[in-house]
Order: structure tokens, then C-alpha cells, then sequence
């Protein structure tokens, strides 16, 4: 099997979400109690044909603290990691058609709370080859029905006269003309143009879904399925 090494750059992103478990405040800010938790991976553990483009993300439930983090790229060669703020960016030199482990040893929110049950381990393996992996409808059609159909976009007027359901999203969102879409953005998805597309700016914006927003490997799959050319 042909086999090549490349430079990857692996980020994990570290969202801030809502703290639990408020505490008291003090000089510094609030105090917050209770475990830091890892609230979402893309990769999800245990991913396949992974391509090596691709971004890693580790969102929490909070801040991390720079100092705090420990994290290791199993089965590669010297990994560089560099921590800013709230981003880990982490350098290897990896393999096609490989498995790899992201590991977090350690890590502690900026009030000393740490991540129980370390170390946290994320398996996933490269693709066979240098080909990138396009998304299809598969892959975000789960996120539509656990977010935005419970009283908005199901039934038999969803809102907006758009519906998310399985069997119906496709082809009501990718060249379709929206009556309640943005100024100068008329269709829900263009194919190949996020930025162009009503659906990811409402997304981005956190205006959808509306009770609430979704998590950054959410956001970033929904993204890329519109850049690979929302394909059904």
C-alpha cells in the first residue's frame, strides 16, 4: 500500500461554554466548582478515514488552563504542542492509513476544577491515501434531528417552511430560495460556499438553532458538508 508522511497540524479548540457549579465571587472573578468535563471531540473517538486535513476539536464545558494541559499524540514521532489562550495546536508527522491516539493526561479550568478520569484517550485512524474526504447529507442529518426539529423545523408547517427532517433536508435546504432568509443571502445552502449560504451564517451567529447554540464540532461539520459541496 503506497504510504507517505506529511506535516499535520492538529487544533484543538477549547471552547468556553457556560459554567456550572457557580460558586461564590471573589477578587479574581467568579469561583467555579465542580469537574472540568469534555463535552465534544471531532474526531469522535474511534473515527475512520480521517483525513489528515482535517481539524481536531476538543471542546470543554470551560476555559482550560494553559498551564494545566498535558496532551499527547500517541504513535507519532515527536509532537510539538503549543498552547495559546484557549488553543492547543499540536505538530506531527504522520502516516497514511495509521491509527493514532489524541491522549489529554491532564487538564485543569483556569480555577484549578480538573478533568476526571484521565487519561482521556481518542482513537482515529488516517486515510488510505492523500484523498480528501468529502461529508454528505449522512453526516449532518444527526445533528438537524437531535437540534433543530423539536417544535421548529418538523411537522407539517415547520418554521420558515423549511424541514430538517430525515428524507426531506436535502432538498429543501441545497439550492433552494428561502422566503425568511438574509438580505443579499437568498439560498439556504450554495454548494462549495458556506459563507454564501443562510443556513451556516444562522448557524455561525448562533441564531439557529434558535433555543440554544451547538457545539463547535457541530458547527464545523455543518461547515464543511456545505464546502464539500453539500452533497446529498
Amino acid at each position: 500500500m503506497k504510504s507517505s508522511v506529511s506535516s499535520f497540524f492538529v487544533v484543538l479548540a477549547i471552547s468556553t461554554l457556560a459554567a456550572c457549579g457557580l460558586g461564590d465571587e471573589g477578587p479574581y472573578g467568579r469561583e467555579v466548582t465542580g469537574p472540568l468535563a469534555l463535552v465534544s471531540s471531532l474526531p469522535a473517538a474511534g473515527a475512520t478515514d480521517f483525513d489528515r486535513s482535517r481539524t481536531i476539536e476538543l471542546e470543554f464545558s470551560r476555559a482550560v488552563d494553559p498551564a494545566s494541559l498535558s496532551v499527547a499524540l500517541v504513535g507519532a514521532p515527536d509532537p510539538v504542542v503549543v498552547v495559546e489562550g484557549e488553543v492547543v495546536e499540536v505538530t506531527a508527522s504522520l502516516d497514511f492509513d495509521t491509527e493514532y491516539v489524541v491522549r489529554i493526561d491532564h487538564a485543569e479550568d483556569t480555577f484549578g476544577n480538573a478533568l476526571p478520569g484521565t487519561p482521556v484517550s481518542i482513537p482515529f485512524r488516517t486515510a488510505e491515501d492523500g484523498t480528501v474526504i468529502k461529508s454528505t447529507i449522512a453526516d449532518v442529518q444527526p445533528i438537524f434531528t437531535r437540534s433543530c426539529l423539536s417544535g421548529c423545523h418538523s411537522g407539517r408547517r415547520p418554521s420558515g417552511g423549511l424541514s430538517l427532517e430525515s428524507g426531506l433536508s436535502f432538498a429543501q435546504l441545497v439550492d433552494v430560495r428561502g422566503a425568511s432568509c438574509l438580505p443579499g443571502v437568498r439560498m439556504r445552502v450554495t454548494p462549495g460556499e458556506p459563507d454564501e449560504s443562510c443556513l451556516w451564517i444562522l448557524v455561525e451567529r448562533n441564531e439557529m438553532p434558535g433555543r440554544g447554540s451547538i457545539s463547535r464540532a457541530d458547527k464545523e461539520a455543518i461547515r464543511k458538508w456545505i464546502a464539500d459541496g453539500a452533497l446529498p
